[in-house]
């Protein structure tokens, strides 16, 4: 059950803390998207059944808590959490350098998807200013992949272990009362 919940605990709990800070960037910078890091980690760890709603879910929060279009953000992430999956089945990203270029790959996509989305839907801005903002946030969400993808691979690391830990103890527990 934990494993099951972990995932979208800890999204959500990076989401809240990018959400408070966002107030202290400047207004011309974009924030970097710390649910795409999320999702593209997701994608390496989980199989479709739980990655894919998870990444639905954190996009959808993510759409309510930035006051936009609701359903680009859960829509671009689930795709992005596809993507990495059919590419993490057929290539070994072992490094941390591999990650980062799989993150600024889904941020690409990401972006992309949401232009697409947004153009659909009539979104009247200048092409060019938004790409150019996509760009900007695919950067600086780049530059934050190592911390984010280094914290949350420890913090699932500690749960999983203690899991680990509890049920070794009672199986333990089990085989002592059965002599």
């Amino acid at each position: 059950m934990i494993r099951l919940l972990l995932p979208f605990v800890v999204g959500t709990g990076w989401l809240v803390l990018e959400t408070v800070v966002i107030g202290f960037f400047p207004r011309h910078y974009p924030p970097p998207d710390v649910v795409l890091i999320l999702v593209i980690m997701f994608g390496f760890r989980y199989t479709p059944s739980v990655g894919g709603p998870v990444s639905f879910l954190l996009g959808l929060l993510q759409d309510a808590l930035a006051g936009g279009t609701l359903g680009v953000c859960a829509l671009s992430k689930t795709v992005v959490y596809a993507i990495t999956t059919s590419m993490a089945r057929r290539f070994y990203f072992s490094t941390i350098i591999a990650k980062i270029g799989m993150v600024l790959l889904g941020g690409i996509v990401d972006a992309v998807a949401g232009i697409l989305l947004l153009s659909i839907g009539g979104f009247s801005q200048s092409i060019s200013a938004v790409t150019h903002y996509q760009m900007l946030k695919v950067l600086l969400t780049g530059l934050l992949a190592p911390l984010v993808l280094e914290a949350t691979t420890r913090v699932f690391a500690l749960v999983e272990r203690r899991d680990k830990a509890a049920y070794d103890y009672g199986s333990k527990e089990a085989r002592t009362r059965r002599t």
